[in-house]
């Protein structure tokens, strides 16, 4: 009998339990008022993934005169994904190549 219990306990926490960080629900499978999922499924706190990107702006910049080195890039984007920029780099040889480009969020 003491081993019924033992295990009836060890089962009751394992489908009642949720390991840390993972999911807001309750039990092995599904949901639970919070909208996340136990082991399977579901997570988080209830609200979807937004996979809308987020608007940025960065560029930079390398002249080392010593190791001849010369390059530079701009690159900004919005939250329908488009990216444009433009870079441009020293050749070697002496002349400058100059890139403009944009993406487009499909």
């Amino acid at each position: 009998m003491k081993v019924f219990i033992c295990i009836f306990a060890s089962i009751l926490g394992l489908t009642i339990g949720n390991p840390a960080g993972i999911g807001g629900g309750h039990g092995l499978i599904g949901g639970g008022a919070h909208g996340g999922g136990g082991l399977i499924g579901g997570g988080g706190h209830g609200q979807g993934y937004d996979e809308r990107p987020d608007p940025f702006h960065f560029q930079y910049g390398v002249h080392d005169d010593k190791y001849y080195t010369d390059f530079s890039e701009v690159r900004s984007g919005d939250e329908a994904g488009n990216i444009k920029g433009e870079y441009h780099v020293h050749l070697p040889d002496g002349r400058i190549q100059h890139v403009i480009y944009h993406a487009d969020g499909n």
